[in-house]
């Protein structure tokens, strides 16, 4: 079967830490392809200080253009209603039943798997692989990777909410990708475009561009129609 990487986030804007990310895991774990899967802004954020669904979808695909191996998928944004992991991956598998599809995210957010819906049925349809950042200097990004995986039982080793794991009968086994600490946030970009900083550098020069001419993250911006209903384009893999 093909093995394709799912990385889900609200990229706004994306930056090179998350091209970073996906490019250790597609190494790490001898992924065919790693899609970029943007998400609807969660509720309670504040939309008038974000960049609408239709802007952070083409700057994903500014930052990825040229890089073989990254894809973007609209599945998430063409669904009306709250998106949940549970339901992108159903779908994804029913589109692709000859992918096995691995979930990239980071250790936080994989802590966080047992308030998820549905979990238990979550973990078993998809494999996990933790980004863990390092910063000892040591480059040991640069291994060859375990042929096998390093798997970690990451559930047993740190549970969340004080241990209680009631959704599984046993700890979720995780292959853990260890790639250089990268100090950058789009949090912290957004704040510097609004501060009128230069954020050159620190995004794809295409992504640098694009905030500039498009005017996101200067100013509270409308809410986005796009972030409720359907995105202006379709769904492309």
């Amino acid at each position: 079967m093909r093995r394709i990487g799912l990385f889900g986030g609200t990229f706004d804007p994306p930056h090179w830490g998350h091209l970073v990310a996906a490019e250790r895991a597609a190494d790490a774990l001898g992924l065919e392809a790693v899609w970029f899967v943007p998400n609807r802004l969660p509720p309670h954020k504040d939309p008038r200080l974000h960049a609408p669904a239709e802007d952070r979808l083409a700057m994903v695909r500014l930052a990825i253009e040229g890089a073989p191996r990254f894809a973007v998928s609209t599945v998430e944004l063409e669904r009306d209603g709250p998106s949940y992991t549970i339901d992108t991956v159903r779908l994804l598998r029913a589109r692709h039943p000859d992918v096995a599809w691995t979930f990239i995210m980071g250790e936080d957010a994989f802590r966080s798997l047992p308030t998820w819906k549905e979990a238990a049925e979550l973990v078993r349809l998809v494999d996990w692989a933790v980004l863990r950042r390092f910063d000892d200097g040591e480059g040991r990004a640069d291994r060859p990777a375990d042929p096998d995986g390093k798997r970690e039982a990451l559930g047993e080793a740190e549970p969340p909410l004080d241990g209680d794991w009631p959704a599984f009968s046993g700890p979720i086994a995780a292959t853990v990708v260890e790639m250089p600490r990268i100090d950058l946030s789009s949090s912290l970009i957004r704040t510097w475009v609004r501060a009128g900083r230069s954020i050159r550098f620190l995004v794809p020069e295409p992504v640098r561009r694009y905030i500039v001419e498009r005017g996101l993250y200067r100013e509270p911006a409308p809410e986005s129609v796009s972030d409720r209903g359907r995105p202006a384009r379709s769904h492309e893999l």
